[in-house]
């Protein structure tokens, strides 16, 4: 008769309450993906809060404003208000996770800009730029300024297609 002692007994156990637990996640996916950027930042424009309305600014814009190689994405959208509006919505579909790291980083260095920039300039919007929301979802690359950040996990799972 095999003997498994008390320790061994638990690390085994662990160990497939773990396989137990990663099965489930992965059955929770739903494998939709998620669409194109200029499709995503649509969705979100138009379903977040914003001050103002949005205008698409388009991909180049976004590539210029956020310092990011062309070559690092598939697609990319920029949303914009006026220029006294601190309302964004950026999303770019990068070519692998490398790349979508690089252009999170990029991002967070836009939040801090703008943080900066409007710390003199409109010092009551810091509050909301601090509270934008950087997300990366596979090797898509979110960034949103808006009213309403609570609302950007049940709009981009609302796009998945």
């Amino acid at each position: 008769i095999c003997y498994m002692g008390e320790d061994m007994m638990k690390k085994f156990t662990a160990l497939i309450l773990a396989a137990i637990i990663a099965a489930l996640l992965c059955s929770c996916s739903s494998g939709k993906t998620l669409p194109d950027a200029p499709t995503l930042a649509a969705a979100l424009a138009s379903g977040l809060d914003f001050d103002e309305e949005l205008e698409d600014s388009g991909a180049d814009i976004a590539y210029s404003f956020y310092g990011v190689d062309e070559a690092q994405c598939k697609s990319a959208a920029l949303y914009k208000g006026s220029s006294a509006s601190v309302d964004e919505v950026a999303v770019f579909e990068c070519v692998d996770a490398d790349a979508a790291n690089a252009v999170a980083a990029l991002a967070s260095e836009r939040q801090q800009y703008l943080h900066d920039g409007y710390s003199n300039y409109g010092p009551e919007q810091v509050p909301k730029i601090d509270s934008g929301v950087i997300k990366t979802v596979g090797n898509t690359v979110i960034f949103c300024i808006s009213n309403s950040p609570e609302k950007i996990d049940s709009i981009i799972d609302a796009s998945r297609k």
